[in-house]
């Protein structure tokens, strides 16, 4: 039970969930099945969460509060029933300032967010961004820099004997919570050698694409 950890933000909108119906929770259950895109964009959490008609200006907070919590148990191998125990035992405790969950509340709470973690679609995709993601460093971005450069004789003062056409690779990436970048120079070989390598991957990609159709097993994306 330690190391389930509930942030002190995250505690009012949770504690929330207690004191809402079931025509609420439905809502909001099929709501998040119905975007899964939830999982991987503040930004899309944000826009749906004015579809819920029945939790006024607290759909967002609602949203941003259980999407941790199907990573949560995505990641963790523990059942509903147990991670659900675990939460409600760090929500009926805290500091003074922090929000507590009622003993009354319990029940209801414990239902509530019940309903919620078994959301199968949305859990199963959690799942399957948390083994994506678990690499010492994830790719961010890239963009190639092509530039001329001089090469001049012994006396700089005449103008250049020739030039060399370069190319800068920027690899943008995610390490340790932080964006960090590299820097590769490239010529024209060097880029053709990558465009064939992508090709290939990209080859590869659509052919098991194709053998997990064919497997009657669920393909997840892992883009946003």
């Amino acid at each position: 039970m330690a190391d389930v950890f509930v942030p002190s933000e995250m505690r009012p909108a949770l504690v929330q969930l207690a004191a809402l119906g079931d025509d609420a929770i439905s809502e909001l259950c099929s709501l998040l099945e119905a975007n899964p895109d939830v999982l991987t964009s503040r930004q899309a959490a944000f826009e749906h969460a004015s579809k819920l008609t029945k939790f006024g200006d607290e759909g967002f907070s609602a949203i941003d509060a259980v999407v941790p919590l199907l990573f949560l148990k995505a990641s963790s191998g523990k059942s509903t029933g147990d991670l659900v125990k675990e939460i409600t035992a760090r929500l009926v405790t805290g500091d003074k300032q922090e929000a507590t969950l009622s003993a009354a509340a319990v029940p209801n709470f414990k239902k509530n967010l019940g309903r919620i973690l078994e959301l199968s679609k949305l859990t199963n995709r959690a799942k399957a961004l948390s083994l994506a993601t678990d690499s010492q460093r994830l790719f961010s971005d890239a963009k190639i820099v092509s530039d001329v450069r001089p090469v001049f004789g012994e006396d700089v003062s005449k103008p250049p004997l020739g030039a060399v056409i370069l190319h800068s690779l920027k690899i943008g990436f995610a390490e340790d919570g932080e964006e960090r970048e590299f820097f590769v120079t490239m010529d024209s070989k060097d880029l053709r050698e990558l465009q064939s390598w992508i090709t290939r991957a990209l080859s590869k990609d659509a052919t098991l694409s194709q053998f997990i159709k064919h497997s009657n097993i669920e393909q997840f994306e892992t883009s946003k």
